[in-house]
């Protein structure tokens, strides 16, 4: 294999790659790939295994980018061979790192490109009217009854375009959902691209004033007229989301319990064994929010009583830390997400079930000694609120 060696800064991976498969396609021919990632004795670099093999060459290229994790992409190895004879084909190996050299030397800033962009979405409620989020550049407007997000998208090349958008858009969806308790979706319509207007021109000369609220907890709490009032805290709620990878996982899980909790009031007798993926969800966006990774902990030797270090993440234990210190002191909410916790568990490890399919019908409870069985976790009806509340607070500042 030939080596090549890249100095691709981690924020540009995605465009290298993009880019080179572009260039690649229009010089030499279309791009059909498999694709592995791969581990290495280094945990901080993988290698991403490409074979580039279609009906119209005659020849297979294998490709393995060394990813740090840090650093970005520093080496590619490349092996073309004829696909006849299985023989190093030299004036096609040629072509190819001449590509990937020409690319390696690319300033991506002038590259880049920048549109925005008006989408349609579809929510139980309107909102107030437009507001502006300027810190990330994302815009809400409430025109004729419709809501729409306005955000801009920077790309390197077309092809990524269709896929950048659609992950702006579940990413802004899910902020919007940990900040209103609701769920917004785009079910489709017209996109509208802007090539010379901004974010902030789109949404017309007037915003709304957020609302005066610290925390709350059920929704109707920033309702007025019958439209939603963003609190004043949504302003870094929204930033804190669309800029922490942490909580990004935290928000799609939630906009995902959400989802699941309409399809089990929509229909609860189909839809009911949801209710347990659903409360995962919650339990995995406080989780997302955690530091999970290992740390030494001093215990006592169970045999002889000296004391050891053994790495923990004392997932637990963070998660109760957190309900403590989001939880403005609220006993109920505390007591609730220990339940909830310890059902999760129950589910996860031993496989318990959380509701019983048989009793969602009105009847009265099935006894079993020290328990019984119900259709509903008797918090079900609230944990959604408690949840929204305890990641919305450890967001606003």
């Amino acid at each position: 294999m030939r080596t090549v060696s890249l100095n691709i800064k981690k924020d540009n991976v995605n465009d290298f790659l993009q880019l080179l498969w572009v260039e690649l396609s229009e010089k030499i021919g279309s791009i059909s790939c498999q694709h592995f990632y791969l581990d290495t004795d280094d945990k901080e670099i993988y290698i991403y295994n490409v074979i580039w093999c279609v009906d119209q060459l005659s020849f297979i290229t294998e490709f393995n980018f060394y990813n740090h994790t840090s650093k970005g992409l520093i080496r590619v190895d490349v092996c073309v061979k004829d696909k006849k004879n299985q023989t190093i084909d030299v004036e096609s190996e040629k072509k190819v790192l001449s590509v990937i050299s020409e690319v390696n030397r690319t300033d991506f800033n002038s590259k880049l490109k920048n549109k925005c962009f008006k989408v349609p979405i579809e929510g139980p409620i309107s909102f107030s009217g437009s507001y502006y989020f300027e810190r990330v550049n994302i815009g809400l407007v409430a025109e004729d009854c419709f809501n729409y997000l306005v955000f801009d998208v920077k790309y390197i090349t077309e092809s990524q375009l269709n896929v950048l958008i659609i992950e702006k858009i579940k990413l802004i969806l899910a902020a919007l959902s940990v900040c209103t308790q609701q769920v917004f979706e785009y079910v489709g319509g017209k996109i509208y691209s802007f090539d010379d207007c901004s974010v902030y021109d789109l949404l017309g000369e007037s915003f709304n004033n957020f609302k005066q609220v610290e925390s709350f907890v059920d929704y109707d709490e920033i309702i007025e007229d019958n439209k939603i009032v963003l609190p004043e805290n949504t302003v870094n709620i929204i930033s804190n989301i669309i800029l922490s990878p942490k909580a990004q996982n935290s928000a799609m899980r939630f906009i995902e319990s959400l989802k699941l909790r309409a399809e089990v009031f929509d229909n609860n007798i189909l839809n009911g064994f949801k209710v347990q993926y659903e409360l995962l969800g919650y339990v995995s966006s406080i989780e997302s929010l955690l530091d999970t990774s290992e740390k030494n902990v001093v215990l006592n030797c169970p045999k002889c009583d000296e004391k050891i270090e053994k790495p923990q993440r004392r997932i637990s234990a963070q998660f109760n830390e957190f309900v403590y210190n989001h939880s403005n002191n609220s006993s109920i909410v505390a007591s609730t997400m220990k339940q909830l916790y310890n059902d999760r568990s129950k589910f996860v490890h031993m496989g318990k079930g959380l509701i019983s399919q048989s009793l969602l019908s009105k009847q009265p409870l099935y006894l079993e000694g020290k328990t019984y069985k119900q259709n509903f976790p008797s918090y079900y009806f609230n944990i959604h609120e408690f949840t929204g509340e305890l990641i919305r607070n450890s967001l606003r500042d």
